[in-house]
């Protein structure tokens, strides 16, 4: 299967974990690289685009995110402060590490990773359509990109 980058804006009531929700006036979207691993949550939510991921799925899926050295390189680097990318994309390979947020100074502009999901939630201070279907292309640069809706009343 090829590597495609689904979306989906993410209605703030149908959240199990209210305080996931944007404040008044943001738009929260979910991204995630695909196929995905076989994964209970996503199936249970309706996603089906699911295969074994490999390095060369690893190496797209760490691109859309920002460069970083392979996973088996990273035990011996020395740094005592893991790097941002480290903070971002460990949650998502470990569900027993707590969620990184990062946020980009008073718009409301987040990105936040966690419980083991290889799954961006992203927050905008923009609310038209345009805008955002322009943000999520400009992201997903040169890969294929599909809109996908998902039951988010599921715990993903």
């Amino acid at each position: 299967m090829p590597f495609t980058l689904h979306w989906s804006a993410v209605s703030p009531a149908s959240l199990v974990e209210k305080a996931q929700a944007p404040r008044e006036g943001l738009t929260l979207l979910a991204l995630w690289p695909a196929p995905v691993n076989p994964d209970v949550c996503f199936e249970e939510a309706g996603f089906d685009d699911f295969g074994d991921n490999d390095l060369a799925w690893d190496a797209q899926a760490r691109a859309l995110l920002l460069n970083a050295p392979p996973w088996y390189l990273r035990p011996f680097k020395t740094a005592s402060v893991k790097s941002l990318h480290e903070q971002l994309e460990w949650p998502m390979q470990w569900d027993s590490l707590l969620p990184c947020e990062v946020v980009f100074g008073n718009s409301g502009a987040a990105l936040r990773t966690g419980r083991g999901h290889y799954l961006f939630w992203v927050t905008l201070p923009e609310t038209d359509t345009a805008a955002i279907e322009k943000f999520v292309v400009r992201v997903a640069a040169d890969v294929p990109l599909v809109q996908t809706c998902l039951d988010w009343a599921r715990q993903l």
